[in-house]
């Protein structure tokens, strides 16, 4: 699926390895840059619809999403190595979240904040080849989604 290399597939680990000790504040702090940069698809969540920055920072409901989200983020990277069992990961996603109106174009959006997340909480640990590792990764994603929801 993925066709990335071990060096990216170490790339992509070592750089979530950063991320994991301190996943819950920061699964907030990416929905938070996501909603910042997509104001719209806050709106896509009921349970979050219409609250403000500052009432989603302390959002119990946003705190226990974002952790599922960085839950399932952990497990497609435990998984880069294992491409059938990655595909299934992403096509259950996609299938769950296809009914509630997700599509492609949240996914995509929601790589590049995911990218720029990297870039501004890693710094120089995000370096040029960790970055790639990851685009390839977003766009495997992309394609699966693709795929699933015949987008």
């Amino acid at each position: 699926m993925s066709g990335l290399t071990n060096a990216q597939i170490q790339a992509i680990r070592d750089s979530w390895d950063l991320v994991l000790p301190n996943k819950k504040q920061l699964g907030v702090d990416f929905f938070l840059q996501f909603f910042a940069d997509n104001p719209q698809y806050q709106d896509l969540f009921s349970k979050l619809k219409g609250m403000s920055a500052s009432e989603l920072k302390t959002s119990p409901k946003l705190r226990a999403h974002a952790t599922l989200v960085f839950h399932s983020l952990t497990a497609l990277v435990q998984n880069l190595d294992d491409p059938d069992c990655l595909v299934q990961l992403i096509t259950k996603i996609a299938t769950d979240h296809h009914p509630r109106g997700i599509r492609l174009e949240h996914y995509q959006n929601l790589g590049k904040t995911l990218l720029a997340f990297f870039e501004d909480k890693l710094g120089k640990k995000f370096d040029p080849m960790t970055r790639n590792a990851w685009e390839a990764v977003l766009t495997a994603i992309v394609t699966v989604v693709r795929q699933t929801t015949n987008e």
